[in-house]
Order: structure tokens, then sequence, then C-alpha cells
């Protein structure tokens, strides 16, 4: 429970949600794909994935489109699964692309203790009520060796200010907003080993998803890369990014 005493799930459209998050236009793909990439460097073809929060499928697609893995996805939404799952239905050689679908919330992962080489969860733990509970959870599915790849809403981030008054009044946000130390000390005392921190975003997306002129999103790109460059991972950053394994 979270210091209101408020229970709250949020919920989207599975019709809309890809195109409300990164738009249609050039510069939100560009966002999208930027992601994708990050995810799919840290993925193989011999793994089996565990990827928390499927929503409408975006992550997954691409997991099953470029990986021989055997894929099982979670949503607590089961509009979100229904969804994706008719998706996966119309896919090319589904029966070459292994994915199982799951209503699950990701604080009560279904799952035995280490039966999952990688962890994948994207866009989900601002809006748990425990998160260290979710991320305890993961842990316990990954192999010892296995990996994880989490996202968390980084509280530094510019769209950050449009929450200030409700923190001010609740001493809390939602979705829920973490510091840099609040996501180191979240993940070590889950008892996996951080090998990296990154920050994704540090020119919102919105921004990107408002432009389909090519020069313009790869001006737009090569300032963000500068920013990443000169700029600690956690300032400006929409997201902190944690890779950690389970030794």
């Amino acid at each position: 429970m979270s210091n209101s005493g408020r229970q709250r799930k949020a919920r989207f459209d599975p019709q809309s949600y890809e195109a409300t998050t990164f738009g249609t236009k050039r510069g939100g793909q560009t966002v999208s794909e930027r992601e994708l990439s990050d995810i799919m460097s840290f993925l193989d073809q011999s793994s089996t994935i565990l990827e928390v929060g499927t929503g409408p499928g975006r992550i997954t697609r691409r997991m099953a489109e470029r990986l021989g893995a055997k894929i099982v996805g979670t949503d607590v939404d089961p509009r979100m699964v229904k969804h994706l799952a008719a998706k996966i239905r119309k896919m090319k050689s589904p029966a070459e692309r292994p994915i199982d679908l799951v209503v699950a919330s990701g604080q009560d992962l279904p799952f035995r203790r280490e039966v999952f080489d990688k962890v994948v969860c994207i866009r989900v733990l601002r809006y748990l009520e425990s998160p260290q509970k979710a991320v305890d959870g993961m842990v316990s599915s990954v192999k010892q060796g296995g990996e994880m790849i989490l996202e968390f809403a980084n509280i530094l981030r510019p769209q950050s200010l449009t929450q200030l008054p409700q923190y001010l009044l609740h001493q809390e946000s939602y979705p829920r907003l973490f510091r840099k130390k609040e996501v180191e000390d979240l993940v070590s005392s889950s008892g996996v080993r951080i090998t990296s921190i990154r920050g994704w975003h540090m020119i919102p997306p919105k921004i990107f998803a408002l432009i389909d002129n090519a020069r313009v999103v790869a001006l737009l790109s090569r300032l963000e890369r500068i920013l990443h460059r000169l700029l600690p991972s956690e300032l400006m950053s929409r997201s902190i990014v944690v890779y950690a394994i389970k030794d």
C-alpha cells in the first residue's frame, strides 16, 4: 500500500497505447527504435526471457522477430494480454517464435524460482504499489548468472515538475518517480549486482513525437548524444535504466 492508502491501477487502451506514447511521426518512432535497440543488445537467442508488463507487445514482438528464444510475457491487464495474443497469432511462422502470455501483476509473479535467463521490465515499476516486492520477485525468478534490465521513471526529468504539487501534498507521486540512489539501493538489496546504469531520453520523447522531418530528428538525436556524454545519467533523463546480474 502507498502512504495514502489508495489502491491504484494504471489502465491503458491496447489499441492506442503505442501511438499515444510515441506518436506516429518519424521522431517518435526514432525514440522507440532507440529503446528497442538498447534492449535487444542485452538479449541473446539462447535465452529464456521473462518480460514483465508487456503492454500491447512492442518489445515482445521485436524479441520474437529477432530471437529464437522462449519468451514469457505478463501483464496485469487482461485486455492487453488478449490484444497481444491476437497480434502474435498473425505473426509469420508462430511455431518458431514460442511466446506464452500470462495475466499477472508484476508484484505477484506466478513462477518458480530460477527459471529464466533474462528479465525485461520497461515502463512498469512506476505504476506498482510496491516496486521492491516486484524486483524481489523478478530476482527470484531469474537463474544464477541470469541478467535483468529494469527501467525506472527518473525524478530529475523535466516532466517531474508537473507532479510537484502532488508530491508536496501527499509526500509521494503517481506514477512513481525514483532517485538514482534509491534505484541502486532497491535493486542491490534484492541480491543482484548492478553492472551498468544508463539514462534514457534527455530530450523528452514527446518533443521527438512532434517531428516528422528527418533532418530535425537527426539534429535532436545528435544533441541528445552530446547531453548524454556531458551530463550525469540521472540529470534530465526521462528514465534510469539498470542492468544487473544475479551472481
